[in-house]
């Protein structure tokens, strides 16, 4: 795997985290926000060779979710894993659709300190997140939901990136922090403890593919190769745990203990078709209209489009499952 560094006009640089084979001449550029949860499908599919099957030569790069967004704009990315800064920039008129969902339910854990006893007791305290309105935001409402507490009596700090909240909550400058099964691993390896896991009947997509109108108009065909790609490595996920945990050790550096926690979180909820479940997405786009104060009225099939994938399903063998 290779890295570099690609500087953009709207930002100072960015780091490129992994590349494919030169296999083409030209780049497949999508933009992923870090190497865990909602991104695996995106990795596997790279360290597994199925972008590479369907002959794309692909990168992809590490940004924040704003960066990201201006990125996908501008054209300086293709597409993007990230799925609720996508929903929330279309609410704000952006061109952009969500093509797919491969994973449909958070891919964090909530980690806090020692001395929460029951998760209840999360009342009156500060969880990092990464930004608001994005899905890990979902997730932490929905989980503090579950434990009975009204989300307004617990403060959300957003820290941005998976380590700036696990180096917040290192120094005591939050109570809890959303992250990654891998950085849950460790964190409880030194004294923090694992809250509340998320459970797979939240249901609501997390992590999917996404480009503009534009795109999908003008590369059709390669639109359909990136999904096809992107199905071959969820269904990958879903039935083969010898294979993924190895691709995900690749993937992220983690060791064989962090790699199999991630997996356990993310394979129930991964998704073996790329459809994007109704009622969850839903929850996506009422969460993002809170973030940006709006009450505009817009229907799901505004904010996506799933032509493509449906094009790229009818191709592929069916699933096994």
């Amino acid at each position: 795997m290779k890295s570099s560094l690609a500087t953009w006009s709207f930002c100072c640089f960015v780091f490129l985290l992994a590349m494919s084979p030169a296999i083409a001449d030209d780049k497949v550029r999508i933009s992923i926000s870090n190497t865990g949860g909602a991104f695996s499908v995106a990795g596997i599919a790279l360290q597994r060779g199925f972008f590479e099957k369907e002959h794309l030569n692909v990168e992809l790069i590490q940004m924040r979710g704003n960066v990201s967004m201006n990125a996908l704009y501008s054209g300086a990315i293709d597409y993007t894993i990230l799925f609720g800064s996508v929903v929330r920039a279309a609410l704000q008129g952006l061109p952009f659709k969500v093509l797919a969902s491969f994973i449909n339910g958070p891919g964090n854990v909530l980690v806090g300190k020692s001395s929460i006893k029951s998760p209840s007791e999360i009342r009156g305290k500060t969880i990092a997140i990464n930004s608001f309105g994005a899905g890990v935001h979902v997730t932490a409402e929905l989980l503090v939901q579950n434990f009975g507490v009204n989300p307004q009596d617990v403060k959300f700090l957003a820290l941005g990136e998976d380590r700036a909240r696990f180096a917040a909550l290192q120094n005591g400058i939050v109570d809890a922090a959303m992250m990654t099964p891998i950085l849950a691993a460790k964190a409880k390896s030194i004294g923090f403890k694992i809250i509340s896991a998320p459970e797979a009947r939240f249901g609501f997509p997390f992590g999917g593919l996404a480009a503009t109108d534009k795109k999908i108009i003008q590369s059709r065909n390669e639109v359909k190769s990136t999904l096809k790609a992107l199905i071959g490595a969820s269904r990958y996920i879903r039935t083969n745990r010898d294979g993924t945990i190895p691709a995900s050790m690749e993937w992220t550096k983690a060791d064989k203990e962090s790699a199999t926690a991630l997996y356990d979180v993310i394979q129930p909820v991964t998704s073996e078709d790329g459809l994007i479940p109704d009622n969850g997405f839903q929850v996506v786009i009422d969460q993002a209209k809170k973030e940006i104060n709006t009450t505009k009225k817009v229907s799901l099939d505004e904010l996506r489009d799933e032509s493509v994938l449906k094009e790229a399903l009818a191709e592929l063998k069916p699933s096994k499952n």
